[in-house]
């Protein structure tokens, strides 16, 4: 009898069956990732529904869409409170509670309402940006200096206030009330049509993104000045120059959440950049864009700018024939 050694893989049979394999793997962790991108896709759509559905309420009891207020300008002497966008939402959020935790008569970031900051709703973070980040150093006033270790949680979610046209604003469905000067906006004042006009949109809170650029983290890069749109008198123009505030009352859930949609001069108006609170997702080639009817639409990065302009204002009279979705 002769002995024959046992039957085995060749060198070249065991690279071609390993190089099988890791294909395989490949595209079974890719339809893993986009399987659950989706998923968090839907959550993040479903957050804006719910927000959309949640302001159509507060319309209905208050006769006027959400928007953050202050009783006066933050450097005049009158100044004594603010109220940020989604606190004043918060009754409409099932979240009566942590309404009246707030102290009213105070800034919404001030020491009496600290212990508050770090209750951020769920449904104001998008799964898909990976992180909870507690912005560090922020301001206990619009103006004010940064009070070391007031912290607080990001939100990835901003209120249209508008766009600005030949450099002028041109304001949009969510209006910031100062005192008796400037007023929410009334459902009826959208006179381009609630299913054409923007009134949330997906602006990620953790991150500052620049064109060809990864995303930078906002604590260790934060805009250095900002503004917003209240008026187009500069009289009533909020501004600030403190790196401190800019975080508290833009980035933070309880602060103003106001953003615009800017035209730089380039191609593209959206998920370019957040610097200034424009539309900014970390979909890929997408934006989650909340209408004021409550509808929700996937608006594509190369949506043409003109269109998404024309989305975030409130009374323009213009007639937009196809939004990319």
């Amino acid at each position: 009898m002769r002995w024959k050694p046992a039957g085995g893989f060749t060198l070249t049979e065991l690279l071609v069956s390993i190089a099988i394999l890791s294909i395989l793997i490949g595209l079974t962790l890719a339809a893993v990732q986009s399987a659950r991108e989706s998923a968090r896709r839907t959550q993040c759509f479903s957050n804006l529904r719910n927000l959309g559905v949640s302001a159509l309420a507060l319309e209905s009891a208050n006769r006027h869409l959400p928007g953050p207020y202050m009783n006066a300008h933050p450097d005049s002497r009158e100044y004594r409170w603010d109220t940020g966008l989604f606190v004043t939402m918060l009754p409409y959020l099932d979240n009566s509670s942590l309404f009246h935790a707030f102290e009213k008569n105070k800034p919404t970031n001030s020491p009496a309402n600290r212990e508050n900051l770090s209750n951020r709703p769920a449904i104001l973070k998008c799964p898909s940006t990976g992180t909870s980040a507690a912005l560090q150093n922020l301001s206990s006033r619009f103006s004010g200096e940064a009070t070391i270790g007031l912290n607080t949680n990001s939100c990835d979610y901003m209120g249209n206030d508008g766009t600005y046209s030949n450099s002028k604003p041109v304001f949009g469905s969510v209006r910031l009330r100062v005192g008796k000067l400037v007023f929410e906006r009334r459902l009826h004042e959208i006179s381009d049509g609630s299913t054409q006009t923007l009134l949330f949109w997906e602006s990620v809170g953790d991150f500052l993104r620049f064109p060809n650029l990864p995303p930078e983290s906002m604590d260790e890069k934060c805009a250095t000045a900002f503004s917003f749109l209240t008026d187009s008198s500069n009289r009533y123009k909020l501004t600030s120059n403190t790196q401190a505030s800019t975080k508290s009352y833009v980035y933070a859930w309880t602060g103003f959440r106001i953003g615009a949609v800017v035209d730089y001069g380039g191609s593209k108006v959206v998920n370019v950049s957040n610097q200034l609170g424009e539309p900014f997702s970390m979909h890929a080639g997408i934006v989650p864009c909340g209408m004021v009817d409550g509808s929700v639409r996937g608006v594509h990065d190369a949506i043409d700018k003109q269109v998404m302009m024309a989305m975030a204002t409130a009374q323009q009279g213009e007639v937009i024939d196809r939004v990319v979705d």
